[in-house]
């Protein structure tokens, strides 16, 4: 029975979808150190259907080239979370790379600072150390020497 309201019926396609987007919650702008023993996780969450987001997941770039999955890095859900892995890292040269991880329906972007290793490394003894007392006794037996060939001049 129609009460004289009028009921407008829309296809699906009609109807303005929300657009999905991708946001990195853990690890953006990162910065790792070569000689590191620490991957560096990213982890990126959905807009819009939330537990989706790994299904989505499609690659990871760094600097345009394609990483190779389990090689380069881990995917794993929970979210989508990216761990590189610290040998690829190590290939990368020093200074600032863009990363890009790709879905079928968006893409997300961050960057990742690559930094020289600031280690010292050990310096082996050598014997060449500064020592004082050494030197001192060196300069006594030398004035002693001295004293020693000035009196038998004298006779």
């Amino acid at each position: 029975e129609l009460t004289g309201e009028s009921v407008f019926m829309y296809p699906v396609s009609a109807l303005k979808m929300e657009e999905v987007s991708y946001e990195i919650t853990e690890g953006a702008d990162g910065v790792w150190t070569k000689g590191s023993d620490t991957d560096h996780v990213i982890t990126v969450v959905r807009s819009r259907n939330e537990q989706t987001c790994f299904a989505h997941f499609t690659g990871v770039f760094i600097d345009d080239e394609q990483l190779e999955r389990d090689a380069d890095y881990l995917a794993e859900s929970g979210s989508t979370v990216i761990t590189l892995k610290k040998e690829m890292m190590e290939k990368l040269s020093e200074g600032e790379h863009s990363v890009r991880i790709t879905f079928d329906d968006g893409e997300v972007e961050t960057t990742l600072t690559i930094k020289a290793d600031e280690t010292v490394p050990d310096i082996p003894e050598t014997g060449d150390a500064n020592h004082l007392m050494m030197r001192m006794m060196t300069l006594a037996a030398a004035f002693c020497a001295m004293l020693t060939l000035k009196r038998r001049k004298q006779y």
